[in-house]
C-alpha cells in the first residue's frame, strides 16, 4: 500500500523539481533577451538624439546636410586610399585605381 502512495508522490515532486529548474532557465534567458533588446533600443534612441543636437533632424530629416556630411566623408576616404596606395607602390598609377572606383 505504501507503494501506491510514495509513486505518485515522487512522480509530483519530479515534475515539480524539473518544473523549477524550467522556470529559472527561462528566467535568465528572457533577462538576458530583455537586456539586449534594451540596449539596441538605447542606442537607437541615442543615435536620434544625436542626429537632433547635430541639427540633421529639425522637425523633419534635413537630408541635404546628411549628403553633403557623408560626401564629405568619400572624399576623405578616397584620400587615405590615394596615400595608402601611393604609400605601396603599387604597379598602377593611382589615379585608374581611384577612378575605376565607383559609389
Amino acid at each position: 500500500m505504501i507503494e501506491n502512495i510514495s509513486t505518485p508522490l515522487v512522480s509530483f515532486a519530479g515534475s515539480g523539481i524539473a518544473g523549477f529548474f524550467m522556470g529559472m532557465f527561462l528566467r535568465r534567458v528572457l533577462k538576458f533577451l530583455v537586456i539586449i533588446i534594451g540596449s539596441f533600443l538605447g542606442a537607437v534612441f541615442l543615435v536620434i538624439q544625436w542626429m537632433q543636437a547635430s541639427q540633421y533632424i529639425q522637425g523633419q530629416v534635413g537630408w541635404n546636410r546628411v549628403g553633403n556630411d557623408t560626401l564629405s566623408c568619400h572624399f576623405q576616404l578616397k584620400l587615405l586610399v590615394r596615400i595608402f596606395l601611393e604609400h605601396w607602390e603599387f604597379p598602377q598609377p593611382v589615379d585608374s585605381q581611384l577612378d575605376s572606383w565607383q559609389v
